[in-house]
Parts: C-alpha cells; structure tokens; sequence
C-alpha cells in the first residue's frame, strides 16, 4: 500500500502543478512557453487549456481523496491522468515532435503505475 500511497503522492504534486499551469497562466514562462509551442499548434485555444488544467485537477482531487480517506474511487483519478496524458501523448506526436512527447509519456507512465498499485495492493474496487 505504500508504493500505491507514494506514487499517488507524486502524481497528485505533478498534475496539481501541470493543472495550474494551464488554468491560472502560472508560472508565466512555462504557460507561454506551452501556449506557443504546443497549445496553439494543436489549435487549443485558452478555453480549452482551461478545461484539460481543469481535468488535470480533478484527477489530483481525487487522488487526493484517496490519501487522506483510502476512499476507493481514487483510482478514476489515475484513470483522468492517463486519458488526459494520452491525449498530450498523441496530440504532441500528430502536430509537434514525438520527442516533445516525452515528458507526456512519463506523465502516463506514473498514471498506469498508480492505477497497477491500486490493483495489486487490493485497492481496486472490485479486486
């Protein structure tokens, strides 16, 4: 359960900062950055960053959930991080670089080892 606990703790910090990123434009440099190089490209505009920084915080709300009250429906938060991560996955290899992608690739990574602690830790609703 530790394992479970820690990597959720790690995708809780990580999507809460990405989500503000996107939703509040901060820290400046990093929102412009994405804005420039990824998000207009994709054509996303500012709305629809928003709503992916939004969908990033629901996730880490219900991560959290999980790690303050092992409340079961945690794991639908690793699942928002991995639908919204493979989303970035495949909008940075259609539109930009598969190498842009990396960073994407290692934000699903971290969702798909959360939701596999979930399972094998007996976490899992149903498991």
């Amino acid at each position: 359960m530790l394992a479970t606990e820690l990597l959720a703790g790690v995708s809780v910090a990580a999507f809460s900062f990405i989500g503000a990123v996107k939703v509040l434009g901060v820290p400046r440099a990093m929102f412009e950055y994405q804005k420039e190089n990824f998000f207009d490209k994709f054509g996303i505009n500012r709305m629809g960053m928003r709503v992916i920084g939004l969908a990033e915080w629901t996730g880490a709300g219900l991560l959290l959930a999980f790690l303050v009250s092992a409340w079961a429906p945690g794991i639908a938060g690793a699942g928002v991080h991995a639908v919204v991560t493979v989303g970035a996955v495949a909008s940075h290899v259609r539109y930009g670089r598969a190498s842009d992608a990396i960073f994407a690739i290692l934000m699903l990574a971290l969702a798909l080892a959360v939701m596999a602690t979930f399972y094998l830790s007996g976490a899992w609703p149903g498991a």
